[in-house]
């Protein structure tokens, strides 16, 4: 029996690698002539480049860039075949890395995403993923086109900070984008994302996000008023509208500036690994999918790793299951999108410390149960 473990990690809990791990020796132990292939799912957001790299599609290759707060620190970016790369933007500009009592949008900056794009590119890269999940900024992707090469002013025709957070975007007046398009007229962008919320407005980026990262009222107020001043500026720049990206407001409004400035597609980040990492192939003889995430609820439907997997299964008639840390409501409607069942971890009221903590055990007592049904049905055929 061929299993194709391909779920997308647990925060804070679990990665792909373990799941599958986990899911092999649970198969090994309670179901006949089991055959485990792990695939490495994410979504486009943090743990992308992991299960890429751990794939084989990409190599990691480390590099020296800073932080959101402009503190050094070593990344990794993915080289690929055919002069491609895989930048994931929760490496250098990501939440996870900065403690929750110094999170706050307004001082962080994407600058090194931006590096971390330029020094893939100075090694051959022509062809960039960018990964939007993640991100402690709300920049507009501003610091991250400054790191490129672009230079912005205020009304005083004085330069703004570099490293440009948050902060800065209601000063800037004008940008300059000549040495960013000269450095960047042969690189093209895909920008993998699972939202598509816009640039602006109480669905926008800052107001949808902003919170997570730290974000007060009065910060969010005047993060909007400086996005919307960057959109106006970016708009003059190069003639093209950010507002109008669906999925625009990915990654503190990355999505919207890297679409408006270099042309960058936004699709699904799930879709577009399962394409990078050959997943349809795999699945030529598979018997059971088992796939999964953190919670399933009625969002997961929306571009998330679950129902992505679903709907390729369902396109080769092979049967997926879901494990996933939480059921909430709506999950039912990963039913139309070729889930087959849906399994909790959760077996009784507790914490989410508590099921944080347990999640390895929890896991393998629901794939023990599930493999302990599935060889007893095939014992009897």
């Amino acid at each position: 029996m061929k299993i194709i473990a391909a779920s997308d990690s647990f925060k804070e809990s679990l990665t792909s690698e373990k799941i599958a791990e986990i899911i092999a020796q649970s198969a090994a132990e309670n179901l006949r002539n089991a055959c485990v292939v792990p695939f490495f799912m994410a979504d486009g957001g943090e743990g992308t480049l992991s299960a890429l790299a751990g794939g084989g599609a990409f190599k990691p290759v480390k590099i020296q860039t800073v932080n959101s707060l402009k503190e050094p620190v070593s990344v990794y970016y993915g080289e690929g075949a055919n002069h491609t790369a895989v930048i994931e933007t929760a490496q250098a500009s990501g939440l996870a890395g900065i403690e929750k009592s110094r999170r706050n949008p307004l001082y962080t900056t994407s600058y090194g995403t931006g590096e971390s794009i330029l020094k893939a590119v100075e090694k051959g890269a022509a062809h960039i993923y960018l990964c939007l999940g993640g991100s402690a900024t709300n920049d507009g992707g501003a610091g991250a086109l400054s790191a490129m090469g672009a230079k912005y002013y205020n009304r005083n025709g004085e330069p703004v900070n570099k490293f440009t957070a948050g902060k800065d975007l209601e000063e800037i007046y004008t940008a300059d984008f000549t040495a960013l398009k000269n450095t960047f007229k042969n690189v093209s962008f895909t920008l993998l994302c699972d939202v598509k919320n816009p640039l602006l407005g109480k669905n926008g980026a800052t107001y949808t996000f902003g919170p997570q990262k730290g974000g007060g009222q009065s910060e969010l107020d005047r993060l909007e008023k400086g996005m919307e001043n960057f959109a106006r500026v970016i708009k003059k720049e190069t003639g093209n509208n950010p507002e109008a990206a669906e999925g625009g407001g990915a990654a503190g409004g990355i999505a919207a500036a890297f679409s408006a400035v270099f042309g960058g597609e936004i699709k699904s980040g799930a879709e577009t690994v399962l394409d990078l990492a050959g997943f349809d192939k795999l699945l030529t003889g598979a018997d059971l999918v088992i796939t999964g995430e953190g919670r399933c609820d009625g969002q997961s439907v929306n571009g998330k790793a679950v129902s992505a997997v679903g709907k390729r299964c369902r396109k080769y008639n092979v049967p997926a299951v879901v494990i996933a840390g939480s059921l909430a409501e709506g999950y039912e409607k990963l039913c139309g999108c070729g889930i087959t069942a849906a399994f909790s971890l959760i077996d009784s009221p507790c914490s989410l410390e508590t099921a944080l903590r347990d999640a390895e055990k929890l896991y393998r007592q629901t794939a023990d149960n599930l493999f302990r049904l599935i060889d007893k049905i095939k014992s009897g055929e």
